[in-house]
């Protein structure tokens, strides 16, 4: 009877020590898969990334509708904001009001540079950039969109 009772005894001591070892090699290799999950990617490639806000709406993105465009928007409604694009002449900068229509405009080509400050209503108000002939240009429209002041003066 002690004999079984000693031969059970190292068979419950050499299970403890298997089953030991078991998680052993699991905390290992569980070290070793969660180390090499945290290197960094040369290259990150997808055609649209976003940023979501607690609701699960996007508030950025990175997306490539044209030929590259960040887009920036508010938290509650969702409306754009601002809207960074690239194009094969230059860029554009489209900044929003908190309706989500347009208040200026920045853009750069070929051709030169240009600034268009919408007033309330949408409608161009201020408009700074170059004329056909490569001069400087300033016009000024009232609330209709009929200008009333042009610097050089309009023929």
């Amino acid at each position: 009877m002690q004999n079984e009772i000693n031969e059970l005894r190292n068979q419950v001591r050499t299970l403890k020590r298997m089953l030991l070892g078991v998680l052993g090699l699991v905390v290992i290799v569980g070290l070793i898969a969660a180390t090499s999950l945290q290197q960094v990617p040369d290259v990150i490639q997808a055609k649209k990334f976003q940023v979501v806000n607690d609701e699960g709406k996007a508030t950025v993105e990175i997306r490539n509708p044209f030929e590259g465009a960040i887009v920036i928007r508010n938290q509650a409604g969702g409306k754009i904001r601002a809207v960074l694009t690239a194009t094969e002449d230059g860029g554009l900068l489209d900044l929003r009001n908190k309706e989500g229509k347009h208040s200026a405009l920045i853009l750069g080509s070929q051709t030169g540079g240009g600034i268009n400050l919408h007033g309330g209503e949408g409608l161009g108000r201020v408009i700074a950039g170059f004329s056909s002939d490569g001069s400087g240009l300033i016009q000024v429209t009232d609330k209709d969109g009929k200008s009333i002041d042009a610097m050089p003066a309009s023929k």
